[in-house]
């Protein structure tokens, strides 16, 4: 094993790997209740672009990444958040869908996170990546939902 590169973080983010890409996407709490987005390279482990989130960051997701790279997902305070993988541009946001542990399908039609906990109802759910709106629950047995592991083409 080599050490290619130290990230620059005084903590934990989230995290979020571009398929087949050299990239990587962090959550990360920037200070004053805000939360930023990252683009980090994965050959020097440096932050090449960055977006302020909207709104106060009381909770937010790990970043997913559409399978063909162009579409970042990630969930905070009440509103899911779509960014242009390029720019880190918003280019869609929708509220009231609360999600963790953000997956999305091989086919890039669905992401899938889980109810944030306390849950009375707990669930993995299911949103169309075209509308941004629940397509469907999975029920789970506990309270802390985990993303959905896709493995094969």
């Amino acid at each position: 094993m080599k050490h290619v590169a130290t990230w620059p973080f005084p903590s934990l983010p989230l995290i979020g790997l571009a398929q087949g890409a050299s990239v990587a996407y962090a959550a990360f709490p920037a200070g004053d209740r805000k939360l930023d987005l990252e683009e980090i390279d994965l050959s020097t482990g440096m932050i090449v672009a960055n977006a302020q989130v909207p709104g106060a960051a009381s909770y937010s997701s790990n970043p997913a990444v559409s399978p063909d790279g162009s579409t970042v997902y990630l969930f905070s305070g009440n509103t899911l958040y779509t960014f242009n993988a390029q720019t880190l541009a918003i280019t869609n946001a929708v509220t009231g869908a609360g999600l963790t542990n953000l997956a999305v399908s091989p086919d890039g039609s669905y992401l899938y996170g889980g109810t944030p906990v306390p849950c009375t109802d707990c669930s993995e759910q299911v949103i169309s990546t075209s509308t941004l709106r629940v397509a469907g629950t999975i029920p789970v047995s506990t309270a802390y939902p985990v993303p959905a592991l896709f493995v094969g083409n």
